[in-house]
This record gives structure tokens, C-alpha cells and sequence, in this order.
């Protein structure tokens, strides 16, 4: 019943997250209709004048037994559903053991990006050297700098004027 109300899924795992969130909304709805059953009970039973003596041995532990219950029920609820997808996609995959490195600089509207060439080793970089063909400085005689690659960026709608309306806005 809650799918209806989730958006489309949009990775590969999603189903997990959203069995996840599936289990704690049918929590919720226990513990709601559980606490609900108990606060009309106490209605029906409390509902003189003179309340009847609660019995001495179960007076205290009774709310001690319903906390107890809520806790136990948010513990299973967290080794049954949470942990389970928690480790399934916490885990470090294979292909991101050896993470690919890249070195960003932001400028106002603009990123000034740095990739390292098929070596994978990054070539020494120097402010002299920025130009208009070489936004990051890259010095190509250093070792390692030969083959590298160095980008500007500009984010989607930052190279026009704040007083113009693209053409999805007008």
C-alpha cells in the first residue's frame, strides 16, 4: 500500500530501501493501534469516579513491560530489515578499491578540473602556467604531467546574465 505513495524507484536498490521503509511504517502502525487498544482499555476500566486499587505487584511493572515490548520491537525491526540492507550496500565494492582521483578547483560559475593521464599519476601544477588552454596550470614537462588533462567546467545556467530567463522560464 505504501509503494502507491513512494516515487518511482531510481537505482537498482531502491526496493531494499523502500522494504526498509515498509517495515517501519507497519511498525508504527502496530505500536499505534497497540497503544491505542491500551488507552481505550484504561478508558473503559478508569472511567468511575473512584478507580478500583491497581494490584500492588502489577502496578510498577507495567510500564516497564510496554516500554520493554517497544524497545524489543524497535531492536528486531533494526536486525531484520535495517542492518541486513545496511551491509548489503555499505559494503566497498570491488571496482572501488582503487578509487579514480581527480582534483577539482572552484572558481565563481566555473569548475577548473584536473585528471590525471593514463599513467594515473598527476603532473605538478603552477599558477604562471594558467591560460586559456591551460585552465589548471598544468606544467607538461613535469613528470607525470605529460599526459594529463585539464578541464573548466561550467555548471548548467551559469554562463548567462541574472536579468535574462532561459527558454524553459519564459
Amino acid at each position: 500500500m505504501i509503494d502507491r505513495l513512494l516515487p518511482l524507484a531510481a537505482s537498482e536498490h531502491a526496493a531494499d530501501f523502500d522494504g526498509v521503509l515498509t517495515s517501519v511504517h507497519v511498525h508504527m502502525a502496530i505500536q499505534a493501534v497497540a497503544w491505542g487498544l491500551f488507552f481505550g482499555y484504561c478508558l473503559v476500566r478508569f472511567r468511575r469516579r473512584t478507580p478500583p486499587r491497581p494490584a500492588a505487584a502489577l502496578a510498577p511493572t507495567l510500564p516497564v513491560i510496554a516500554i520493554a515490548l517497544v524497545i524489543l520491537g524497535d531492536a528486531l525491526l533494526l536486525v531484520t530489515t535495517a542492518l541486513p540492507v545496511w551491509l548489503k550496500h555499505a559494503a566497498l565494492r570491488p571496482s572501488l578499491a582503487a578509487p579514480f582521483e581527480v582534483r577539482v578547483a572552484a572558481e565563481q560559475f566555473v569548475w577548473n578540473v584536473h585528471y590525471p593521464g593514463p599513467d594515473g599519476r598527476f603532473g605538478t601544477i603552477s599558477s604562471a602556467l594558467i591560460s586559456a588552454s591551460n585552465p589548471v596550470g598544468i606544467d607538461r614537462a613535469s613528470d607525470g604531467g605529460a599526459d594529463d588533462i585539464g578541464l573548466q567546467e561550467r555548471p548548467h545556467g551559469a554562463a548567462r546574465p541574472a536579468d535574462r530567463r532561459a527558454a524553459h522560464e519564459s
